[in-house]
C-alpha cells in the first residue's frame, strides 16, 4: 500500500520537476528581475494541480488496497455508520425468544465490536467459538479477558462494550452476575440508553417494578436527547407493556404507537428482522389494550397485524420455533376473545391456525413436551367450539386426541402437577360431551377420574384455591348426573360437599364475584333438591346477593335474582 503511495506521488513530483526544468531559464529570468510571481503563475498552478492530483490518487489507492484487510481484520473501516446499524442493536426484553439465527447474528456482531483492538481479537474469536457451541460460561470468560485488558489500557469504550455484552449473556440465567456487571457499567457510563435498558430488564426480573420504571424512563429520556432511535423504540415498547399491566391503557397505547413508527422505520433502514418482531409485539399489546377496552373489532385488527408480520418472518425463517409459538399463542388469544363474543365461526378459524402451527412445531421438534402440550390445548379449544356448534362427532374426535396426548405426556412425567391437571381437564371435556348427549354411563367415569385426580393433587397442596375450584366443579358434574339418574340423596350429599369447598374458597378471597355467583347457584340447586330444608339455602343465597349489591359488585343481569329468592322465601311461610 505504502509502496503504491510512494510510486504515485513520485510520478507526480517527476512531472512537476520536468515542467520546471524545461522552462528553467524563463523561470529564473522573471524571478531574478524582481517582477514577482505573476509571469510564473501558470507554472505554479500546474505545480499545485499536480500535487493535489497526486494526493487524491494516493488516497484512492490507499483505500482500495487497505479495504480488504480492514474488512477482514476489523479496523476502523468496519465501524462506520452502516455497521453501527447492526452493532448497536438493543436487547429487548424478549431477546431470548428471538430465532436462534438472529440471536447468533446479534451476538457475533457485538463480539466484533468489542474486538476492534488488535490484542483482543484472539479472545473475541474464542468467545465467538464458545457461543457457536452454546457455551455461555466460556464466552463470558473470554469477554472478561477483553474487559480487563481494556481497563488496563484505559480503553473505556471497549471496556463498556465488553461489560454490556457480558451482562446480556448472563441475563436472565445468572441475575446476580448480570446485575453486578450492569452496576459496574453504569458507573462508567451512567447515561447510555442500552445499559439503562438492561438495568431495567434486571430490575423487572427481580420484580422491582418501580426501579424498572425509573430505569426505562431514564433510558427513554436520554434516547430522546441523543436522538437514539433504537433506544427510544425499545424503551417505548417496554414502558407501554408496563403501563398496560398497571391498567393505564391510554398511556400504554400512546407509547406503543410511537414505538411502532420508530420500529417500522428502523426495519426499513437496517433490514434487521428483530425490529419487525418488535413492531409485531407492539401491535399485539395494543390488541390486548383494545380488548380490555371492549373494542373488539379494533383489537382483532391489531392482533391480525401482529400475526401477519410474524408469519412473514416465519416465511423467511421457517424453522423459527419462537416465532411460530408467538403466532400460536396470539391465535389462541383471538379465538378465545371471539368465542366469548359468540362469533364461533371466526373463533374456529383462529383455533385451526393455532392447531396448524402447533402441528408444524411437533413435526420439527417431536421431542419437546411443551409443544405437544400446546397441540393438546389447541385440540381442546377446537373441541369446545365444536360442542358449542353441536358438532358432537368433531368434538369427540378432538377431545379424545387431546386427552391421548396429555396421558402420554403424564406417563413420561407422572409427578408433573400441570400435566396431571391437564389430564383431569381432558376427562372433564369428554364427560361434558357425553353428559350433553345424556350418555351418563359414559360421562360418569370421566368425571370420577377428574375428581380423583384433583383430590390427589390437593393431598399435596390443600391450600391451592384453583384446584379446590376444579374439584368443586367436577363434583357438581357428578351431582347433576346423580340428580338426572334419580339418585336425589346422593346428589344432595354431593352438592353439600361442593358448597363446603366454595365457601372455603370465598373465605380466602372474599367478595370474588365469579365464586360468589357460583356459590349462590349451588345454594339454589340444593334448595330445589332438598325442598324440606330449602329455607337455609335460600337465606344464604339472599344474604350473599345483597352483600354483593351493597358493594356494587352484583352484575345488572343478576340483580333480578334478589326478588326471585325473596318470593321463594315468602312462599315458604
Amino acid at each position: 500500500m505504502w509502496g503504491g503511495l510512494i510510486l504515485i506521488s513520485a510520478a507526480n513530483i517527476q512531472s512537476v520537476t520536468d515542467l520546471v526544468t524545461e522552462h528553467k531559464d524563463y523561470w529564473i529570468q522573471y524571478m531574478d528581475s524582481g517582477l514577482g510571481i505573476m509571469p510564473a503563475t501558470p507554472y505554479l498552478v500546474s505545480l499545485g494541480i499536480a500535487l493535489i492530483a497526486g494526493l487524491v490518487l494516493a488516497w484512492i489507492a490507499w483505500r482500495i488496497v487497505s479495504w480488504p484487510f480492514k474488512k477482514l481484520f476489523g479496523g476502523k473501516e468496519t465501524s462506520g455508520s452502516t455497521q453501527e446499524n447492526t452493532l448497536s442493536l438493543l436487547l429487548p426484553e424478549d431477546y431470548k425468544q428471538w430465532p436462534i439465527t438472529i440471536q447468533d447474528s446479534y451476538l457475533k456482531a457485538q463480539l466484533f465490536l468489542v474486538s476492534q483492538v488488535q490484542k483482543d481479537r484472539e479472545a473475541a474469536s474464542e468467545a465467538i467459538v464458545s457461543l457457536s457451541e452454546k457455551d455461555t460460561s466460556k464466552a463470558l470468560h473470554f469477554l472478561g479477558i477483553i474487559r480487563d485488558d481494556a481497563q488496563r489500557k484505559g480503553d473505556t469504550k471497549l471496556q463498556i462494550n465488553a461489560m454490556r455484552f457480558s451482562s446480556a449473556l448472563a441475563f436472565p440465567n445468572n441475575i446476580d452476575l448480570a446485575k453486578q456487571t450492569i452496576e459496574d457499567t453504569l458507573r462508567l457510563a451512567p447515561n447510555e440508553p442500552i445499559i439503562l435498558l438492561q438495568n431495567g430488564d434486571i430490575a423487572l426480573r427481580q420484580k422491582k417494578v418501580k426501579e424498572a420504571f425509573q430505569s426505562y424512563s431514564h433510558a427513554l429520556k436520554i434516547s430522546r436527547e441523543k436522538d437514539h432511535a433504537k433506544g427510544q423504540a425499545s424503551a417505548l415498547t417496554i414502558l407501554g407493556a408496563l403501563y398496560f399491566q398497571q391498567k393505564d391503557t391510554a398511556t400504554a397505547e400512546k407509547l406503543l404507537t410511537e414505538s411502532i413508527s420508530i420500529t417500522q422505520k428502523l426495519q426499513n433502514e437496517t433490514k434487521d428482522p428483530s425490529w419487525s418482531q418488535m413492531t409485531a409485539k407492539n401491535y399485539i399489546i395494543i390488541g390486548k389494550i383494545k380488548q380490555a377496552q371492549q373494542k373488539f373489532t379494533e383489537s382483532r385488527q391489531n392482533y391480525d397485524q401482529g400475526i401477519a408480520i410474524k408469519e412473514t418472518l416465519v416465511a423467511n425463517e421457517s424453522s423459527s420455533q419462537s416465532l411460530n409459538q408467538d403466532i400460536y399463542l396470539t391465535s389462541i388469544l383471538v379465538g378465545d376473545m371471539l368465542n366469548k363474543q359468540e362469533d364461533l365461526a371466526s373463533a374456529q378459524d383462529y383455533y385451526q391456525k393455532a392447531l396448524a402451527v402447533s402441528n408444524t412445531l411437533m413435526q420439527q421438534h417431536p421431542e419437546q413436551a411443551n409443544i405437544q402440550r400446546d397441540h393438546a390445548i389447541a385440540l381442546n379449544k377446537l373441541g369446545q367450539n365444536d360442542l358449542h356448534n353441536k358438532n358432537t362427532d368433531a368434538a369427540l374426535k378432538n377431545f379424545t386426541a387431546s386427552l391421548g396426548i396429555r396421558q402420554s405426556l403424564l406417563s413420561k412425567s407422572p409427578d408433573n402437577i400441570h400435566l396431571s391437571r391437564d389430564v383431569a381437564i381432558g376427562h372433564e371435556r369428554l364427560g361434558d360431551l357425553h353428559s350433553l348427549s345424556r350418555d351418563f354411563s359414559s360421562a360418569t367415569p370421566h368425571f370420577i377420574t377428574a375428581k380423583n385426580t384433583m383430590e390427589g393433587l390437593l393431598a399435596k397442596d390443600s391450600n391451592n384455591l384453583l384446584w379446590q375450584e376444579d374439584l368443586a366443579r367436577y363434583i357438581s358434574r357428578i351431582a347433576y348426573i346423580q340428580d338426572k339418574s334419580g339418585e336425589t340423596e346422593q346428589a344432595i350429599l354431593s352438592l353439600e360437599q361442593v358448597i363446603g369447598i366454595k365457601e372455603n374458597v370465598l373465605k380466602k378471597i372474599p367478595g370474588h364475584i365469579r365464586i360468589s355467583l357460583s356459590l349462590t347457584n349451588s345454594y339454589i340447586i340444593l334448595a330445589k333438591l332438598d325442598k324440606k330444608n330449602s329455607r337455609p339455602s335460600l337465606e344464604k343465597t339472599l344474604a350473599l346477593l345483597k352483600s354483593l349489591l351493597e358493594k356494587n359488585k352484583l352484575p345488572q343481569s343478576s340483580q333480578g335474582m334478589i326478588a326471585d329468592v325473596e318470593k321463594q322465601l315468602a312462599s315458604l311461610g
